[in-house]
This record gives structure tokens, C-alpha cells and sequence, in this order.
């Protein structure tokens, strides 16, 4: 039996432990057992069954977990502060390795940012980071937002990481609503959970004037605007199922957004559109059929624990990246945005989205879609990690994980985004934490939002499984 623990860090009679306990999901959720003709182990929907009944990690396998991940969490801390600018504290886009070398984009997004001071935190907590580097670090970005160029407090698109200056775009300007829900979430979750930056983040939060991101006809946000004269996207946020949906946390709990607003996020095509059994399906997918549209908002909002339906939501989506990675993929899973070795690319699974014939997959897959799930299926998300690490030149000491391997060609991206380092340090934390993890700095806010998110309602229907 291959041993897919071989980090030299980890204690071989601890793996040996894991091993015994975890081989047969493994190799069941792999596809490696085929050859074992028993009847257990005959379709894929049947693997998929035990290993859901195998969720529960054992104190043996609980603890190696950790260990693991606690490494995972010291090379990406490490790696985002090689990712960050030492003037402006900004993080850089994407650095790639070219020839060992570090080449740095130079550039930077709101989300960027909001999570970026959401991992310094997440950082902190996991005490990877001394309070020095922790202050240093978040007043140089505090300094640098205080002093960005906005539009009645929202921001800009991309600015430039050592200057801190705008970065014009050849299509013009562009205010994000998703992009300034994610800076603010990550303000909000600063201020509760660091006194010594509270009043500052406030300061820039009461600036944002979320209003302007609203369409109050449709009680839909929109995609964003041109802030040179004015004028709204003409496409909105009108899908719950995406990562923009923190833009209804965000908004209603802190910037006078109506509660419709959460409702109104369609379960069917539009969110206007009769809901009828034939839009039914529609419900437990998302745009593309990526990870990060259905899991990135968990990072900071507990919603399998405030709606049963929103638990049967997320486990479902999962189970079906899961399922199609087994039958196309050799059991390797994890579909999302991500940096392929051929450059930027959208990841996501036909099965889960609403846009034809979803994103694609191409074979290419990345870890942070892994890291997402790990609150929610850590012994399997571990094992696939390592499996991966120890499959593929994927890993870098001081980095982290590449940020994707095409498993056609055995190739990886050589290359980091600051947005799926943060996520995966922030997913990291979470689940390591026995407290709630960084959630318990952001869920407080939602306080006033508790009865509209139990009421929200799914409607009980599979998804279409996977079976090509």
C-alpha cells in the first residue's frame, strides 16, 4: 500500500496510526481499490457513501491533522509575507517563479486586501506571527487604505503595490461591489478582533457608501459602477450561490441594505422568475461550478450552522466536486478560478453550474478548493492534500502549495495568488481553532440577519450527479 505520508516532519508511528484508520476511504475515494471486485466498492456513488460515514476524525488522526496543517499554515504565512509590499503593506496579485526567481505583478485588488488583513489575524491567533509583525503589518495597510484614492469611500479596482496609487484600466474604471464587500468584510472582522485597529477600520467603513452598489427596484446589488459618470453595471448579483453573496452579509448588517435584499438572491435563474419544479436543481448550484463561489463566504459566515438547509446546500456541493474528481480525475479533486500552468484560468464542474457547461475543468486542480472544505470533510481534504504533495513537485517550503498542477501533464502553475494563500490560511484557522476561528469575529455582525438566513428556504431535490 503506497504511503502518501511522507512528510519528514510528521512522526512515522503517527502515520502509521492515521494510515491504518483512513487507507480504505482513501483508497475507496481515490478509485485505487477497482481491482478489489468487492461489492462494496462497485460504483462510485457507493464510495462516495462511505466516505461520507467516515467524517468523524479519530483523536489519533485529529491530531495528525493538525500537524499537518499547522505546517501548511507557517509556509503560507510565510509566503504572504513574501507577497507583501513593504511600503504599503499591500500584497502583490500573483508572484510567479521564473527560474527561482520571484516575479511580482505589482498590483493588488480590494479582496485582495480584506482577506490579506483577514490572514494577519488568522496568523495571529495561530501565533505564526509576533504581535510586532501583526501590528506592523496591519497599521501599514490601514495607512495605505487611509491614504487610496476612492469614490465616496468605495475602491478602486486594482491599485499599485508600491505606490498605492490607482491603476487606470484601458476599459475604463470600475468600482466592484464584491471586491468592496470583501475589503469591508475584512475591516469588519479587524475591528473585533483587534481593539488597537477598531477605530481606525470604522473610520474607513463608515466611508464606504454601499448605497451606491444597490439597486433599490430589484433589491439587488449590482456588479458594480463607473465611477467617472456614474453608471451602474447592467448585470447584478442575483444568484446565492456565489462568493458575492458576502455583499448581503456585509451589506444589511452594516450599511442599511434591506433584508430582501438576502431573499431576493435567486434559487431559480432570476430572482424575479417563479420558482417551478423544473427550476428546482437550480438551487444547489452557482454560476461556474467552482469551490470558492459556494465556500468562500463560509470562511467568515457560519451558515451550515444557521440553517439546516444551507448545511444540506454545502455538503451537497461538495460531494459533487468529490464525485466528479472519482470519475474523471482518479479521485483528485478540488475545481476552482485559480493560475494554471497555462496562465489564468476558471475551474468549475458542469453539475453545479448554472452558466453552460460550467467553467471546465481541464484537468487542472487547486488546492485552495481542497483547503476550502476542510471544516467540513478535514480527513479527506488532508489525504487528497498529501497525496498531491507527494505526487507532484507542487509544494514549496516557504510558499505553500502552488496555486494549481494540470494532472494531465504533471505540471504546476510555479506561481501564487495573495486571494487563495489568504483563503487557505484563513480555512486553516478555522479549523484548527476549538472557538470558531475567525467566524467569531465576523458573526456578531449578523446578529440582526439571523431570523432571514434560518428561514431561507432550499427546496429538497439531489443534485444531478456527475457519472461521465
Amino acid at each position: 500500500m503506497e504511503n502518501f505520508f511522507t512528510n519528514p516532519n510528521i512522526d512515522s508511528s503517527k502515520i502509521e496510526c492515521f494510515m491504518d484508520d483512513a487507507a480504505i476511504i482513501q483508497l475507496a475515494i481515490s478509485g485505487l481499490m477497482m481491482e478489489q471486485k468487492s461489492s462494496h466498492f462497485e460504483t462510485p456513488k457507493k464510495r462516495l457513501e462511505i466516505f461520507l460515514s467516515s467524517r468523524e476524525l479519530s483523536e489519533n488522526n485529529e491530531r495528525l491533522n493538525a500537524e499537518i496543517c499547522q505546517q501548511y499554515s507557517r509556509d503560507l504565512c510565510a509566503g504572504l509575507a513574501c507577497m507583501s509590499n513593504n511600503q504599503t503593506g499591500y500584497p502583490d496579485d500573483m508572484v510567479k517563479l521564473e527560474n527561482d526567481i520571484e516575479v511580482s505583478n505589482r498590483k493588488t485588488s480590494p479582496t485582495n486586501i480584506g482577506l490579506y488583513l483577514t490572514s494577519i489575524i488568522a496568523s495571529r491567533d495561530m501565533q505564526i506571527m509576533s504581535p510586532e509583525g501583526v501590528d506592523s503589518s496591519i497599521n501599514k495597510v490601514l495607512t495605505s487604505l487611509e491614504k487610496a484614492t476612492t469614490d465616496q469611500g468605495l475602491f478602486y479596482n486594482w491599485y499599485d503595490t508600491t505606490s498605492g496609487d490607482v491603476i487606470d484600466s484601458p476599459n475604463g474604471s470600475f468600482i466592484s461591489t464584491v471586491d468592496n464587500a470583501w475589503l469591508a468584510a475584512g475591516l469588519i472582522t479587524l475591528k473585533n478582533a483587534s481593539p488597537t485597529h477598531a477605530e481606525r477600520s470604522n473610520e474607513i467603513l463608515k466611508k464606504m457608501n454601499f448605497q451606491l452598489l444597490y439597486d433599490k427596484d430589484e433589491d439587488l446589488f449590482y456588479g458594480g459602477y463607473n465611477p467617472d459618470n456614474q453608471e451602474p453595471a447592467s448585470w447584478h448579483y442575483d444568484i446565492f450561490n456565489t462568493e458575492g453573496r458576502i455583499a448581503s452579509y456585509v451589506g444589511i448588517s452594516n450599511f442599511g441594505i434591506p433584508h430582501a435584499n438576502y431573499h431576493h438572491l435567486s434559487t431559480c435563474a432570476s430572482a424575479k422568475d417563479q420558482i417551478t419544479p423544473e427550476s428546482v436543481d437550480q438551487s444547489h448550484k452557482s454560476w461556474g461550478g467552482s469551490m470558492f463561489e459556494m465556500l468562500m463566504p463560509t470562511l467568515l459566515v457560519p451558515e451550515e450552522e444557521l440553517n439546516p438547509n444551507l448545511n444540506d446546500n454545502i455538503t451537497k456541493y461538495i460531494q459533487n466536486q468529490i464525485e466528479y474528481g472519482i470519475n474523471n480525475d482518479d479521485g483528485y479533486w478540488g475545481y476552482s478560478p485559480c493560475y494554471s500552468p497555462m496562465g489564468y484560468c476558471e475551474a468549475g464542474i458542469p453539475g453545479l453550474a448554472r452558466k453552460e457547461g460550467g467553467y471546465g475543468t481541464n484537468h487542472v486542480i487547486t488546492p485552495h478548493a481542497i483547503l476550502l472544505s476542510l471544516s467540513f470533510i478535514p480527513k479527506h481534504a488532508v489525504e487528497v492534500l498529501e497525496k498531491l504533495k507527494n505526487t507532484y513537485p507542487i509544494y514549496r517550503d516557504g510558499y505553500g502549495f502552488d496555486d494549481s498542477v494540470n494532472l494531465a501533464t504533471g505540471e504546476t502553475a510555479k506561481a501564487y495568488l495573495s486571494l487563495d494563500q489568504s483563503m487557505s490560511l484563513i480555512a486553516i484557522c478555522n479549523y484548527l481553532s476549538n472557538n470558531g476561528g475567525i467566524r467569531r469575529y465576523f458573526s456578531p455582525e449578523l446578529e440582526n440577519m439571523q431570523d432571514i438566513i434560518y428561514s431561507l428556504g432550499y427546496h429538497q431535490s439531489e443534485l444531478i450527479q456527475q457519472t461521465n
